[in-house]
């Protein structure tokens, strides 16, 4: 077994009725009343197929709520995760995670991936494989990099004469994290990518 999910969508005629056990099943099928209707729904339909995971992995990014003040900052931590729901091992991953430097402004440590800073030193990017994450086991998650971060830093470093300003642009800085894995039954590489506003994961968080 290949342990695949398939996209399904059920699609009947308003003609046309189940006998027998089919009767019973419960498709909750999309009802046509001419074949010209197929056609028409099947692109939107393929659209939302897109942002589906049929394997069972995702890139994930979490941020916490304050986990400690120095001086006189709130400290934050970011986690990059991959989640690995499916059934088997990924054992050949690569990954891009993209940070804005102002959010790490508040201390300088050495991570323990390799890093390089592009877009005139807005963003800093952050690489692993699989020779750092190790093997991912089945429904299990690998946190690959958890930083920590400073919001006042950041708005600080945005240089707004006014505290509110820099406070709405940081919270429209854009976090990322692309991540590439080998299939190897099918011997191709997927992409899951997975970005969020600096807004958006205080959201989630639970600050407002």
């Amino acid at each position: 077994m290949s342990h695949r999910s398939i996209f399904v969508s059920c699609g009947q005629f308003t003609t046309q009725e189940m006998e027998g056990i089919r009767s019973l099943i419960q498709l909750n099928p999309v009802e046509f009343s001419h074949e010209s209707e197929v056609l028409a729904k099947l692109p939107s339909l393929l659209e939302s197929w897109k942002s589906m995971e049929p394997s069972g992995v995702r890139a994930e990014i979490k941020s916490t709520r304050p986990i400690r003040q120095q001086d006189g900052h709130e400290i934050r931590q970011l986690t990059f995760s991959v989640v690995n729901d499916g059934a088997s091992r990924i054992r050949e991953i690569a990954g891009e995670i993209r940070v804005p430097e102002g959010i790490l402004k508040h201390s300088s440590p050495i991570y323990a991936v390799e890093n390089s800073l592009i877009e005139n030193g807005r963003y800093r990017v952050f690489r692993f494989d699989e020779k750092r994450v190790g093997v991912i086991q089945p429904r299990t998650r690998a946190d690959i990099f958890s930083p920590e971060y400073c919001k006042q830093c950041a708005i600080k470093d945005t240089r707004e004469p006014v505290e509110f300003i820099g406070g709405l642009t940081v919270s429209e800085y854009l976090v990322e994290m692309t991540v590439w894995i080998e299939d190897r039954e099918y011997h191709v590489s997927k992409e899951y990518h997975v970005s969020k506003t600096m807004k958006q994961l205080s959201m989630e968080a639970g600050e407002n």
